[in-house]
């Protein structure tokens, strides 16, 4: 999907990844998985427009393409593993949103790309509001 038919903000992303627990937190793994997708997706995003400039350089377009196999692979198995996760706080379920509203193409689904892609910034905000962090 191109970056620019993307309506998810980058805020959103950002904050999501943001969610992953600190050193006095432990990792919950939902939350951790979905900041790895978020992550990858990202990265995947903005390697994209410059497979294209290298059209006619073979070597750094082998190397780009090897890198986004591997990120695509390694994001499609992260994807895999979400539903059977459970979300144990607020910041897993606004990382689990945040990783369907990318699942859902909005050409496909506008509606529901939309809702998702704000259930996943009202939750963020939540979180930010009362400054929930991951639990055990």
């Amino acid at each position: 999907m191109p970056p620019s038919s993307i309506i998810l903000s980058r805020r959103t992303l950002i904050g999501a990844a943001a969610y992953a627990p600190t050193a006095a937190a432990p990792s919950d793994q939902t939350t951790a998985l979905c900041r790895d997708w978020l992550a990858d997706e990202a990265e995947i995003d903005r390697l994209l427009p410059l497979w294209g400039d290298l059209e006619d350089r073979d070597a750094p377009r082998a190397t780009l393409d090897a890198r986004l196999k591997t990120l695509c692979r390694r994001r499609d198995a992260l994807a895999e593993r979400l539903p059977d996760l459970a979300a144990r706080d607020l910041a897993a379920v606004a990382g689990k949103l945040a990783v369907a509203a990318r699942l859902i193409p909005p050409e496909d689904h506008p509606t529901a790309h939309r809702l998702l892609a704000r259930l996943a910034d009202e939750v963020a905000a939540l979180v930010r509001l009362t400054g929930e962090t991951t639990r055990r």
